[in-house]
C-alpha cells in the first residue's frame, strides 16, 4: 500500500496520495470520516484500497502453499527446495517458468535452484520447453506423467521394505521384544499396501476415463 503511495507522491499527486493513506486508516481503525470527501471523490481510493488487500492477500496465500509444499516434500525424504519450486509452478499464472524466475522468486542460487529442478524433472513431476523465438529454457508441469507408472515404481520400494523386514525378523531371537513387534506389524502393513496397489491402479482407470 505504501509502494502505491510513493508511487502517486512522485508523481506529484500529493493530494491523492494523503487521501488514500487516509481511506485505509480510516478503512482499519473504522473511522467514519473519510465518508466526508464525498462518494465521487471517495471511490479511486476504494478501488485502489481494495484491489491492493486482495493482492496482499493473493501473494500471501501463495506463499504459504509454497512452503507447505515445501515442508511435504522434506518430510518426505526429498528437498525442501524440490517442494518449493514445485509450489511456485503451480501458483503462478504463468504455465511456463524460466530459470531467472525461480532464482528470483524463490530467492535462492543458482546451483540450488539447478539441482532442484533435475530433481523434479527426474520424478516427471517437471519437464523442460522452448518457446518459438527465444533461447531460454522454460520448465511446466508435466501434464504427460503417468500417474499408474509413478504408483508402480513405488510398489517396488513397498516389496524391497518387505523382504528387509521378513530378514531382520528371521535373525532376531525374541520376536515378541518391542523391535519385533514394530517388525512384524510393518512387514503387516507394507505387505497390505502393495497388495493394494493393483486395486488403485484399476480404480483411477475408471476415474481417468470419466474424464476422457
Amino acid at each position: 500500500m505504501f509502494s502505491i503511495w510513493s508511487k502517486l507522491l512522485n508523481a506529484g499527486k500529493r493530494a491523492e496520495g494523503f487521501n488514500l493513506i487516509n481511506y485505509c486508516l480510516a478503512e482499519v481503525y473504522n473511522d467514519n470520516r473519510i465518508n466526508s470527501l464525498g462518494s465521487g471523490q471517495n471511490e479511486p481510493n476504494r478501488h485502489i484500497f481494495v484491489t491492493t488487500i486482495n493482492t496482499m492477500g493473493k501473494e500471501q496465500e501463495k506463499s504459504e502453499i509454497i512452503e507447505q509444499t515445501g515442508l511435504l516434500f522434506e518430510s518426505l525424504g526429498t528437498t525442501r527446495m524440490s517442494g518449493r519450486i514445485l509450489g511456485f509452478l503451480m501458483t503462478e499464472d504463468k504455465s511456463q517458468l524460466s530459470f531467472e524466475e525461480f532464482t528470483r522468486g524463490l530467492r535462492a542460487s543458482k546451483s540450488t535452484i539447478s539441482t532442484n529442478l533435475r530433481a523434479l524433472h527426474q520424478l516427471n513431476y517437471i519437464k523442460q520447453v522452448s518457446l518459438p523465438g527465444d533461447r531460454k529454457t522454460y520448465y511446466t508441469l508435466n501434464n504427460e506423467i503417468s500417474w499408474t507408472d509413478s504408483i508402480k515404481a513405488r510398489s517396488g520400494a513397498l516389496a524391497m521394505f518387505v523382504r528387509l523386514f521378513s530378514q531382520a525378523m528371521d535373525l532376531r531371537m525374541n520376536a515378541e521384544d518391542n523391535s519385533g513387534v514394530w517388525l512384524r506389524k510393518a512387514r503387516k502393513f507394507y505387505e497390505f499396501s502393495g497388495k493394494m496397489v493393483p486395486v488403485i491402479i484399476e480404480e483411477w482407470k475408471k476415474v481417468e476415463a470419466e474424464d476422457t
